[in-house]
């Protein structure tokens, strides 16, 4: 065909060659998935069902097949996901032997504040919400103290990690709601201004 064509070999051996190479990189792409497919499929390190993140992605696994998986995030999208991300990538199960998941909630309130009471609210606040369990406990903190602000941390814990943000919402609506009621003062950012003196003029 060369001949008819009257081309000769060393015009066509690097297309030859680069045919060559992209067939060979393609086909060991195409096993690499493959093969961690099947260590998907045996040592089931993910489940259809489970959550999870992997590198920038994050969602539930809708489908497990040889080449790739697919991954319903969370605005309902469908990504397909080449197994071999979830073997040679950061690979986190949110649901692999355990749906628990924490939530923590930082809350800072004027130093003049009563500690007892900010504890007392935040505790009977993480009782009343929906989608915190009882086991484990929910725990309130104090984290530290610093220009006039005493930081608290809540601790809460839920088995549907999908609905985290709800979750959020819910406890920072009954939180300002209840401050409020027991006139409890939630701190606001506190800047500083420094003033240089200027150079007078002679």
């Amino acid at each position: 065909m060369a001949g008819a064509l009257n081309l000769d070999w060393s015009d066509i051996q690097w297309l030859v060659a680069a045919l060559t190479f992209g067939l060979a990189f393609g086909l060991q792409e195409i096993f690499a998935n493959f093969i961690s497919g099947l260590i998907l499929l045996f040592e089931r390190p993910i489940r259809v069902g489970d959550i999870v993140t992997v590198g920038t992605t994050s969602g539930r696994v809708s489908k497990v097949r040889l080449r790739a998986t697919v991954i319903r995030d969370f605005d309902k999208k469908e990504l397909l996901v080449p197994n071999k991300e979830f073997i040679t990538t950061r690979l986190i199960n949110w649901t692999l032997s355990d749906t628990v998941v924490r939530i923590k909630l930082p809350i800072a309130v004027t130093v003049d504040s009563d500690s007892k009471l900010v504890r007392q609210v935040l505790e009977e606040i993480a009782e009343q919400a929906e989608g915190v369990i009882e086991d484990p406990p929910s725990r309130v903190l104090c984290t530290g103290i610093e220009a006039g602000v005493v930081n608290f941390e809540i601790w809460l814990f839920t088995n549907d990690r999908t609905n985290r943000p709800g979750l959020k919402d819910q406890m920072y609506s009954l939180i300002r709601s209840r401050f409020e009621e027991e006139g409890i003062q939630i701190a606001k950012p506190q800047t500083e201004l420094f003033i240089h003196p200027g150079r007078r003029k002679p």
